[in-house]
């Protein structure tokens, strides 16, 4: 996940569960391995 925006959900949202779903966590792989 992009670091920035996860520190600001984690910021301004404390008890919200950041999670990655399956598709762009492939998709950032894929990519990588390009």
């Amino acid at each position: 996940m992009w670091v920035p925006y996860k520190s600001v959900v984690e910021e301004l949202m404390p008890n919200a569960q950041v999670v990655a779903d399956r598709f762009h966590v492939i998709k950032q792989v894929n990519e990588e391995l390009d």
